[in-house]
C-alpha cells in the first residue's frame, strides 16, 4: 500500500503535522494525521489520529497546530514550516 502526502506543515521550533491518504477506506478510516511535537522537556512525542473524511481531517490538522502555537505562545500561519527540514509545506487540491 503507497500512502500519498496531502498536506504537511509545522509551528518551526513547536510542531509538525503530515496527512496521509491511504488511498481506500480501511477499519481506521483513509486519512492518518500524524502529529509531533516538541514538549518542555525538550523531549519530541508522536501521535497519529484517523479519520474517514478528507475535510475533517484537514481542520483538525489546522486547528491542532493553532493549539500547539497558543501554548508555546507564538501563533500558527499556514505556510510557515518552509523554515523547517521535515515539515516543507504541501497541500494538494
Amino acid at each position: 500500500m503507497s500512502w500519498q502526502t496531502i498536506f504537511r506543515d509545522a509551528v518551526p521550533g513547536v510542531a509538525g503535522v503530515a496527512i496521509y491518504d491511504k488511498g481506500e477506506r480501511d477499519t481506521m478510516g483513509r486519512y492518518v494525521v500524524a502529529k509531533t511535537m516538541k514538549l518542555p522537556t525538550g523531549k519530541y512525542r508522536t501521535a497519529q489520529t484517523d479519520y474517514d473524511q478528507r475535510p475533517a481531517a484537514l481542520v483538525y490538522a489546522a486547528k491542532w497546530l493553532t493549539g500547539r502555537a497558543e501554548k508555546a505562545g507564538t501563533t500558527y500561519t499556514q505556510g510557515d514550516g518552509a523554515t523547517t527540514a521535515g515539515y516543507r509545506p504541501l497541500v494538494t487540491a
